[in-house]
């Protein structure tokens, strides 16, 4: 089975506009800067917590309608 490559470009700039990079986020959130840039760049995928915790209210507030344009809107090759 092929592994499906998720577009992260939308969670990326949302990170950016809100906290000017993708590392403050990672810290904020208890996650290793190399963590977060194995998922942003397709190397592992997001966990359901880590997910939680990015869409809450303390930290990228997105709205549960959302989650799936950040999260699950698949890379077009």
């Amino acid at each position: 089975m092929k592994k499906v490559i998720f577009d992260y470009s939308k969670l990326r700039g949302r990170m950016v506009e809100m906290f000017g990079s993708t590392y403050v986020v990672a810290e904020k959130i208890g996650m290793s800067k190399a963590a977060m840039s194995s998922r942003l760049n397709g190397g592992t995928h997001f966990k359901d917590c880590e997910i939680f915790s990015l869409c809450s209210p303390a930290c990228l507030d997105i709205p549960d309608t959302e989650i799936v344009a950040y999260f699950f809107t698949p890379k077009v090759r």
